[in-house]
């Protein structure tokens, strides 16, 4: 009869193989984060736009300091 090394009397063969995989996320839960992303995205392009805004305005009002 085949008797079992000592050195794998506690191994565990299958943890190798379940140790590199990560948990994978459904699609439903990735189109959340997507729109998180997105939404995201477009508050950054609205908060550089108002700012481009304010500093046009600001230079505005520096002109007419310097003229006036």
């Amino acid at each position: 009869m085949v008797d079992t090394r000592t050195a794998n009397a506690t191994a565990h063969p299958g943890q190798a193989q379940s140790q590199g995989k990560r948990k994978r996320r459904t699609a439903a839960q990735m189109k959340v984060v997507r729109e998180a992303e997105l939404a995201g995205k477009m508050l950054d392009v609205e908060k550089s736009a108002k700012q481009e805004l304010l500093m046009h305005h600001i230079a505005e009002l520096e002109n007419e300091l310097v003229e006036g």
